[in-house]
């Protein structure tokens, strides 16, 4: 990871504002959903893929009752 040497504090809503030549850096527009994790050590912020609840894969995944699915698990849960 690199260190950048900005510093942001937290606004009262919770927001923090990702400066821009980050989010050049990374790619990321306005819309771009990102996925949050924590720890002990701090908080990283990924962009988001979608995977499949069951699988994890991030192949064909398309949406089903608002849940992501592979192709292939769609294939199993037509056999039983």
């Amino acid at each position: 990871m690199q260190e950048l040497g900005i510093i942001r504090k937290m606004e009262d809503n919770g927001r923090v504002v990702i400066p821009a030549e980050v989010r050049r850096e990374m790619k990321w527009d306005h819309y771009t959903p990102l996925e949050l994790f924590y720890d002990r050590g701090g908080v990283l912020l990924r962009t988001y893929e979608k995977s499949c609840t069951f699988c994890d894969s991030k192949d064909t995944v398309q949406l089903f009752e608002n849940k992501p699915i592979c192709q292939s698990c769609i294939d199993r849960l037509k056999k039983i």
